[in-house]
Formats: structure tokens, sequence, C-alpha cells
């Protein structure tokens, strides 16, 4: 019964929480990608666009910037 409210409060068996998951599924996607053509790119042209790439995506006006933000420091990165 209270997981029952809990998923009706949260409005967790709606369509538009599907999208916000299936939404945070491709940008965590979208990140990796970016971490790991960072992490292995050899010309330093790329990998400064790679840098600035995440740099955006973290920036707080971004969609799930937090998120993003909690990804690159359980990665240990650092981009000052």
């Amino acid at each position: 019964m209270r997981a029952e409210i809990t998923v009706k409060t949260l409005e967790m068996d709606t369509k538009k929480r599907f999208e916000l998951i299936s939404r945070k599924i491709e940008k965590i996607e979208e990140l990796n990608n970016v971490i790991e053509r960072y992490k292995k790119e050899q010309s330093q042209d790329i990998r400064k666009l790679m840098k600035l790439k995440i740099r955006r995506m973290s920036d707080k006006k971004s969609e799930y910037s937090g998120m993003v933000l909690s990804i690159i420091a359980i990665k240990g990165l650092i981009f000052a």
C-alpha cells in the first residue's frame, strides 16, 4: 500500500516520468562517450573540444548539470 502511494504521488507510473528517465539515460551515455573520447584522444585540439563540451554539459544552465557534475566527480575528472 505504501509503495503504491509513493508511485502515484511521484507519478512514477506515467509516460512523463518514463520520458524523464530516458532523457537522463541519454545524457549519461552522451557524457560517458565524450569522457571516453577525451581520455583516449591523442590530438590536443580534439581534447580541448571534448573538454569544452564537458564544461558546457556541466554549466548550471544546462539540463541535468548537477548529475553531470556528480558523474565527473565520481570519475575523478577536474576541469578548472
